[in-house]
């Protein structure tokens, strides 16, 4: 490739990588004490960072995390020192790095300032990244005391992970407080949030279909003998081959189409009539509702579960 193209696929490349950078966010939390530190303050060899990795910190609840999620607690916790130190090096060099990019020229970008700038941000996602990995299992311990079952313990997490994110970036190390304090304020407020979501969401998915299935499957029955609900025999016959044996019988024993309507069994009853976990028959309950909700849908029956 001849010099002059190289030079400007060069060129082309450093404005491209400028121009990035200028539309990226470089948020930072200020220090008053940043106008007069240098690079060397905030490198590394500045104290132990970690809590003795041969002392067990974990408390009785958390050794009941599944074991998948183990690896939360591979990384040490921090010393406060150690936090401090983390939290200052990486808004530090998020500091810096704003204030030597506001001395880019985007048209004609030097390299070395350039270089400088990405190595200075890169820098600082590794130090957040320390920090999160060090709050991992402090999410998890929340999570724990939140949750009621295992699928609600796997969203919390991952929200609380979320949360946490947030939180590093938005934590004022300067006043002298622990992290775990603000984060842990944090990740509570939005689990109650988060609750209150699954629990509105929960009561739509499994009492607003029951009744509408009803209600759609409804007509005058022409057996008035007959200990079934009023319900159009047809479609009861043709759900025998549309949901596989578990599904029609809770569907079947869920809503009464068996006995009386009054009659209808709770999860809890079936869960232990079955011999699975409510979540499971949860869940096949629903499997069996949106098969149902296709079919009539198939048939021009749209059903409005209020969504």
């Amino acid at each position: 490739m001849p010099v002059q193209t190289i030079r400007r696929v060069s060129r082309k490349n450093l404005t491209e990588r400028s121009k990035a950078l200028l539309h990226r966010e470089i948020s930072f939390i200020h220090c008053s004490k940043f106008a007069r530190m240098k690079l060397a303050d905030v490198e590394w060899g500045a104290g132990d960072i970690y809590v003795d990795e041969k002392t067990d910190l974990r408390t009785e609840g958390d050794r009941v995390v599944p074991t998948y999620l183990s690896y939360l607690f591979r990384k040490p916790l921090l010393t406060p020192e150690g936090e401090q130190h983390l939290f200052r090096r990486m808004n530090y060099l998020r500091y810096l790095a704003n204030r030597k990019r506001s001395q880019l020229d985007p048209e004609r970008p030097e390299s070395k300032v350039l270089g400088e700038i990405e190595r200075l941000i890169a820098d600082s996602e590794a130090t957040r990244t320390q920090l999160v990995e060090s709050n991992l299992r402090l999410v998890a311990s929340i999570a724990r005391k939140f949750a009621k079952s295992r699928n609600d313990f796997e969203e919390l997490l991952s929200e609380g992970n979320a949360i946490l994110l947030y939180a590093v970036d938005k934590f004022d190390f300067s006043r002298g407080f622990r992290f775990s304090t603000y984060a842990t304020h944090a990740i509570q407020r939005h689990f109650f949030r988060v609750l209150q979501r699954m629990h509105r969401k929960r009561s739509r998915e499994v009492d607003s279909p029951s009744e509408l299935l009803l209600e759609t499957l409804a007509s005058p029955s022409p057996e008035p003998e007959s200990n079934l609900p009023a319900l159009n025999r047809n479609l009861l016959q043709q759900m025998a081959g549309l949901l596989d044996e578990r599904e029609l019988f809770i569907i079947e024993e869920r809503f009464g189409l068996r006995t009386p309507v009054d009659s209808d069994k709770t999860l809890k009853t079936l869960s232990d009539e079955m011999g699975l976990s409510k979540e499971r028959v949860r869940q096949l309950q629903h499997r069996a509702l949106d098969k149902l909700r296709a079919f009539l849908v198939e048939r021009g029956i749209t059903l409005d579960d209020g969504e």
